[in-house]
């Protein structure tokens, strides 16, 4: 915004000067943008199981446990347990 703006305020005399951002900016806010977008998406990823009660602790007392085949950890899913496929 800090160069967007100041192109667009008249000077004292009232005159609008042009200004088209140049390549360097338009891919730093995107590149910022898609970095907010990012951290939004992790951030979701964790609070809409919490919101919708499929997050709880194990039996352990420290394991989290997420109701998703997502979640899953490499290792594949404890034994016992039925994936869909």
């Amino acid at each position: 915004m800090g160069l967007v703006i100041p192109g667009l305020v008249p000077d004292t005399l009232g005159e609008i000067y042009e200004y088209a951002p140049t390549g360097t900016e338009i891919l730093l806010a995107l590149g910022i943008w898609a970095t907010g977008l990012f951290v939004y998406t992790l951030l979701l990823r964790v609070a809409v199981p919490i919101l919708t009660g499929e997050f709880h602790v194990g039996k352990d007392g420290v394991k989290p446990v997420i109701h998703d085949t997502e979640f899953i950890p490499a290792g594949g899913p404890p034994r016992g347990t039925v994936v869909p496929d």
